[in-house]
């Protein structure tokens, strides 16, 4: 994919942050930078580890791999969906991981079962969830099932709207010369060059995204949606547009989720939060546009919403008599 040039990602790396710094002593721009300050500095070891990962998968995953993952699309999906287990990455770093896997050759249905379950169904994340809730097993275990049921129902309805024209084309069909690259340097050299274009191609629309998150985060506080705890459909709606707009790493976002357990909000909305916001928030809205074009997107936007809306709903209606 043609990319712009790294000075220019830098430089507008750079812009956004001192917009920040110069923008004055007003208490929402105060709050909006520690907000995204937060945001940056939580997941930024994760981008990296992201592409790191990616730049390893581009020049040592052979294509033979990937051609495993070519089956009919419905059992590729379900495949792909599991993938988390062995490359545990949170949606902050799994854009990068994507690309490369897409370059490799991966189906583009099975990639969007990835990213969408990737953040959820991995052991990192399992295990931050049982933390959070006091090593309650359920809790984890509920959002691990339901993570995985989304994506794979997600990316089978997308696939089948889409025609398979899930992707940019410049991804899923490279030209020559970009497959070819330098092939004089060691391979670690090559590694980390993709590793750190990979990271100033994502970096713009994070910080883009963290930054709108910022701004949405200090003109609402977490008092709004207090007064909705007792309505199953309106707390469920309600956490769902908070994991939007907190846009928190998957990694944590079940310590904030079990903190409005303390509020009376009901188990289903925070799953509802845990299963929404590693799918689809502010940040990741931006940096989908690396690698979906925007009819991919607003297609996804309705199908993720609706599907862990639904999902969401009918735990409740499962669980909420018990838990």
């Amino acid at each position: 994919m043609k990319s712009s040039s790294p000075k220019l990602d830098i430089l507008f790396l750079c812009v956004a942050l001192a917009m920040l710094f110069l923008a004055g002593d007003s208490p929402v721009i105060r709050t909006a930078f520690l907000s995204l300050s937060g945001i940056v500095l939580e997941a930024l070891p994760f981008m990296l580890i992201g592409a790191i990962a990616g730049g390893l998968i581009e020049e040592y995953l052979p294509e033979s791999a990937v051609t495993k993952l070519r089956y009919a699309k419905t059992k590729a999906i379900m495949i792909a969906a599991l993938a988390g287990l062995v490359l545990p990455v949170c949606e902050c770093a799994v854009i990068p991981v994507l690309y490369r896997l897409l370059r490799k050759g991966i189906p583009p249905e099975a990639a969007l079962a990835y990213m969408l379950a990737g953040p959820v169904v991995n052991p990192v994340v399992f295990t931050s969830t049982l933390v959070a809730y006091q090593f309650n097993p359920v809790v984890p275990v509920l959002r691990v099932i339901a993570g995985y049921v989304i994506a794979v129902s997600v990316a089978i309805i997308v696939s089948r709207i889409l025609k398979g024209k899930i992707v940019r084309d410049d991804i899923s069909n490279p030209s020559p010369c970009e497959i070819k690259g330098n092939k004089k340097e060691p391979r670690i050299i090559r590694a980390s060059r993709h590793a750190a274009e990979d990271i100033l191609k994502a970096g713009k629309y994070f910080v883009m995204g963290a930054l709108f998150a910022g701004l949405l985060q200090s003109a609402f506080g977490r008092n709004a949606l207090l007064s909705i705890a007792s309505n199953p459909v309106l707390a469920i709606a309600g956490m769902m547009v908070l994991a939007f707009l907190l846009s928190i790493c998957a990694d944590g976002d079940a310590f904030v989720a079990a903190s409005f357990g303390k509020a009376f909000f009901p188990l289903s909305s925070q799953l509802a939060f845990m299963l929404f916001g590693p799918m689809l928030d502010i940040k990741l809205l931006l940096m989908y546009k690396i690698v979906f074009p925007w009819k991919t997107i607003l297609v996804l936007i309705p199908c993720i919403t609706v599907t862990v809306f639904l999902a969401s709903l009918l735990l409740h209606l499962l669980i909420g008599a018990v838990l």
